[in-house]
């Protein structure tokens, strides 16, 4: 993880309630979804949350690109 996304963590304190922050991961949508059901089966109510991943492995960004 590189300096500019610690910094971006640290000023969204107090903004965002959750920051995930990955190396890797499948793909940023499927990791919120996978967090809320978490979330949800744990009675928990529902947090804002960022995930920031250095690398996505099937993830799609807009326009369908990799």
């Amino acid at each position: 993880m590189n300096q500019r996304v610690y910094k971006l963590a640290e000023d969204l304190k107090g903004q965002v309630d959750n920051v995930v922050l990955l190396d890797a991961v499948d793909s940023t949508h499927a990791m919120a979804k996978r967090l809320i059901a978490d979330m949800d089966g744990e009675g928990q109510d529902l947090r804002s949350s960022l995930i920031v991943a250095d690398r996505q492995d099937s993830g799609e960004g807009r326009g369908g690109r990799h």
